[in-house]
């Protein structure tokens, strides 16, 4: 997790960071060793229920991957 605070960002919890990513803001490239699929995988994992009830963090996760993928939020 990404801690409460970003405080160098001037930015608050996670999901403010995953607002400020999705805003463009800040730009986040994938690891040449990051596999996308793997990355689509969570996410359809998550909007299929199987990771549990989709709670505040778990939403941040899953846009921060959304916007690092270039996909619309669902």
């Amino acid at each position: 997790m990404l801690g409460d605070d970003i405080t160098e960002l001037g930015i608050g919890p996670v999901d403010n960071l995953a607002d400020t990513i999705a805003s463009g803001e800040i730009e986040l490239d994938l690891a040449e060793t990051q596999d996308t699929d793997k990355l689509q995988e969570l996410v359809e994992l998550a909007e299929n229920g199987e990771l549990g009830e989709i709670d505040a963090e778990l939403e941040a996760q899953i846009e921060v991957i959304r916007s690092i993928l270039g996909e619309k939020s669902k």
